[in-house]
């Protein structure tokens, strides 16, 4: 059964490549405006994350159940493009280092279904960069590296985009660390980040030489296909 999306008036669309922290910028969202936020609309696990089992009841145990979805997540432009016709919306795009999360993705894939069509994920990971590069209306650009080592400054910027509510972020940013494990330890659809830490290149580390010598070699091949993203490259991926 597919979820069926209640719009508020400019819900936010928060995009990411899979395995780019998703879920605990889902898990800000929901601390700081006491509003749920959507999984993919194709999949009726990825619920709302106050729904988790926290070890400590309390965390999200004020979110208004009843509220219209704050945000809604997305992992590709298609499905942007499929459930959001004729809707004014604004967006928040997560990047992470393509070598971590495209790597990390397709070894989720071990029959490699999904890797027969040639360069399809760093197609899928660029056109969310123009996607968002040729986006209009009020947006945000986080880096998963930013939620890993300046979780500050990626609180403070959700707290503005949505204009939330000062004393939940007064709680959050007061404890990062109590309420990021409790995050990460939920049974559910918890953030899975805790397997690398702190480590922003924990992926990658395990791939061999020429492995990376390639996939330079497919990001710099399917780049010629997104031509505002040859000219802004370095700025989205840093």
């Amino acid at each position: 059964m597919l979820l069926i999306y209640i719009m508020e008036n400019n819900p936010t669309i928060l995009l990411s490549f899979p395995r780019s922290g998703n879920h605990l910028i889902r898990f800000i969202i929901e601390f700081l405006t006491l509003k749920p936020t959507s999984g993919c609309k194709s999949n009726n696990k990825d619920k709302p994350i106050y729904t988790n089992n926290f070890k400590d009841k309390t965390v999200l145990a004020n979110v208004n159940k009843t509220a219209d979805f704050i945000c809604y997540k997305c992992h590709f432009v298609k499905h942007i493009k499929e459930d959001f016709i004729n809707t004014t919306h604004n967006l928040i795009l997560i990047i992470r280092d393509p070598k971590e999360c495209i790597n990390r993705h397709r070894s989720l894939d071990p029959k490699n279904k999904i890797k027969k069509q040639k360069n399809l994920h760093s197609k899928l990971y660029l056109e969310n960069i123009e996607y968002y590069h040729n986006f209009k209306n009020k947006k945000l650009l986080i880096y998963y590296e930013d939620i890993i080592q300046h979780p500050k400054k990626i609180i403070n910027q959700l707290f503005k985009f949505f204009n939330s509510k000062r004393y939940q972020y007064k709680k959050l940013i007061n404890n990062i660390n109590y309420y990021f494990d409790q995050s990460a330890t939920a049974t559910g659809r918890a953030w899975a980040g805790i397997i690398s830490g702190n480590d922003i290149n924990y992926h990658s580390a395990k791939m061999t030489e020429e492995e990376k010598i390639n996939f330079i070699d497919e990001i710099n091949e399917t780049i010629k296909d997104y031509i505002v993203t040859i000219k802004y490259i370095n700025k989205y991926i840093k």
